[in-house]
């Protein structure tokens, strides 16, 4: 399983009781944390089976887009490698919806369909 967290525009790790020791390692990461993007990377390459968690907290954030990039562009490599039919792709976001500028939900909803992603509104990993 991975876990990819973005945990707002205050990093606040001690939200989530054992984060902090596990981030680096078993799948556990966050592109929020310096030196972070190439163990993130390693970690989508090494994720053949299994569930990835993808997390957006409450606005507002350093990147409104930034979680859901992590999650296209992953579903895109394990797309591209045969193996995300292998995969629960789960996006929790802690919004009512899927991206704040009405303009681009439906290509990003088209990726969603495209990935098989299932996406929990109001749902906050805190």
């Amino acid at each position: 399983q991975t876990l990819v967290l973005a945990p707002g525009l205050e990093l606040n790790w001690s939200a989530i009781d054992g984060l902090e020791s596990a981030l680096g390692s078993n799948g556990v990461t966050s592109n929020y944390r310096q030196g972070m993007a190439q163990y993130t990377w390693q970690t989508v390459q090494a994720l053949k089976k299994g569930r990835a968690l993808f997390s957006q907290p409450p606005m507002p954030i350093k990147c409104a887009g930034a979680p859901q990039k992590a999650m296209y562009l992953s579903s895109d490599h394990w797309r591209r490698n045969g193996v995300l039919g292998q995969l629960d792709i789960q996006f929790h976001s802690a919004g009512a919806v899927l991206f704040g500028v009405p303009a681009y939900v439906p290509a990003l909803q088209e990726y969603i369909d495209k990935y098989g992603i299932q996406v929990n509104f109001q749902s906050n990993l805190v």
